[in-house]
Order: structure tokens, then C-alpha cells, then sequence
């Protein structure tokens, strides 16, 4: 709870927590702003299938739900644009990223499947930092809540002369050792037991490069998967359509096949 609350100025509404089958834990603080009364986080979809927890906003959701409903007899629960994701990749699968249009980082737990999907904005408005340990996988929408759960880290020195030379810590590293961030428009699978990792459609580049970052989370191990997100809303554009954030589609990211728990 202490990691959870580190991230209580995100989402000051209201605490969610759901301990899915032993094999995840999702843990939300919410900010409301569209559907108040309804669209509490964790949010389950498709009879309990699917549980989410997002951070974000989604300028198109009214749209993908009047198509969702209208294509595949989608039905909702909610008022709100976080079950319009979640029933995307219900219907659609991955391809619902490429449908996305706003500011996003999310991961969703499939129950019957046993894994997780998630991703971050192309522009990486909203963040989501990770770290390993002989635990399992945290993710969180801030670094505080993983230094929460791990303890005091080493400054990463090479991060550091980044931060001195350029004024920023390029992707993915941060200036604590082990705590990462999944990249700007990179998108995450992970299954118990799996570990690999392999680049996109879109044309990765596999030199640093500097990102916008303004706000998620999960833990996993071989056996566990969790998430601690906060909720907050940067600048928005509401132009709907025409807003750039969802113009190319998140590159593919997993674990590394040869990785080891960070110390």
C-alpha cells in the first residue's frame, strides 16, 4: 500500500485493487473525469475475462464505441473511454493501438490467455518504469513507487552523464539502477515463463532517443504479473482525429530471453 500511495496525488478520487488469481495484482489510483459514477479502475470486461487499468484520454472513444457496438455487438458497461480500449482489444486484438487517438499507457490481464498486454502513446506522454527483482516485474507510472517497493538504488552513473551532458536521461534508462521505462510507442506482452524480446514494424532504432514524458504499471515474476497506476490528464488536444499521438502504431517489446533480476 505504501508504493500505492506514493502515486495518491495522480489519482486523489479513488483506490482500486483486484488480486487476480494469484496471477496478478492491479492496483489503481484514479483521477475522475469522464463517468465518475461508473468507471472505476480496475475495470473487468467481457464477464471478468479481461481486467484493466489505464491512464490517459482517449479524444475518439465515442467514436470506437458507436463502431464497436454497431460491428460487433459490443456492449458497455461504462460511460468512459478506458472500457472503449479494453473492448478494442477484446474485438480487434493489438490492432486496437493503431485505432488509439490521445495520450495512453495501460496494461490489460487476460485470464483465460494468462498474460498481459499493455502499451505507452507513441510520444510517450503518459510513462510507465518497470523494474525487476527476485520478486518479479514492477511497473508503475512513477519511479517513486518502485524505490517504494525495492529500496534506496544506486545512481546509475552512466545516466547521470547523460543528465549532465544533455539535460535529460535518454530512453529507457532513468538515473536509478534497475528501474527502466518501456518506451515512448513500444508495447508490452508478457506470459509467465516467457522472456524475450524483439523490435517492431515500425522501425526502431536502437540509439537513444529523447521522449515527452507526462504519466503507468504492473508486477510480474514467473508465476506473477502486477500493476500500480496512477491517473492524471496533461495537455489534451481535443481535436479528436487530427491529434498526431496515435498516427503510427507502438513498436513490439518483451523481456529479454537472457535477462536477470535487477540488484
Amino acid at each position: 500500500m505504501g508504493a500505492l500511495e506514493c502515486l495518491h496525488h495522480r489519482g486523489p478520487d479513488e483506490t482500486g485493487i483486484d488480486v487476480i488469481d494469484g496471477d496478478a495484482v492491479f492496483a489503481h489510483k484514479r483521477l475522475s473525469i469522464i463517468d465518475v459514477e461508473s468507471s472505476h479502475e480496475p475495470l473487468s470486461y467481457a464477464d471478468g475475462r479481461y481486467v484493466l487499468t489505464f491512464n490517459g484520454e482517449i479524444y475518439n472513444y465515442l467514436e470506437l464505441r458507436e463502431e464497436l457496438a454497431r460491428e460487433h455487438g459490443a456492449a458497455f458497461a461504462t460511460l468512459g473511454d478506458a472500457e472503449a480500449v479494453v473492448a478494442g482489444y477484446h474485438f480487434w486484438g493489438e490492432r486496437v493501438l493503431t485505432r488509439l487517438r490521445g495520450m495512453f499507457a495501460f496494461v490489460i490481464w487476460d485470464r483465460q490467455e494468462r498474460r498481459a498486454f499493455g502499451a505507452r502513446d507513441y510520444f510517450g506522454i503518459k510513462p510507465m518504469y518497470y523494474l525487476e527483482s527476485p520478486d518479479g516485474l514492477y511497473l508503475s507510472s512513477e519511479k517513486k513507487a518502485l524505490l517504494e517497493l525495492a529500496g534506496p538504488r544506486p545512481v546509475d552513473t552512466a545516466s547521470l552523464s547523460h543528465y549532465l551532458t544533455l539535460q535529460y536521461v535518454p530512453e529507457p534508462r532513468t538515473l536509478h539502477e534497475g528501474i527502466q521505462r518501456i518506451g515512448s510507442g513500444e508495447l508490452l506482452r508478457w506470459k509467465p515463463g516467457v522472456r524475450s524480446r524483439s523490435s517492431g514494424g515500425s522501425g526502431r532504432s536502437s540509439s537513444p532517443r529523447r521522449s515527452t514524458t507526462s504519466r503507468r504499471s504492473s508486477t510480474g515474476s514467473a508465476r506473477r504479473c502486477a500493476t500500480a497506476s496512477g491517473c492524471t490528464c496533461g495537455p489534451t488536444c481535443r481535436s479528436g482525429r487530427s491529434c498526431p499521438a496515435a498516427s503510427t502504431p507502438p513498436r513490439s517489446w518483451r523481456w529479454p530471453a537472457s535477462s536477470t533480476p535487477a540488484s
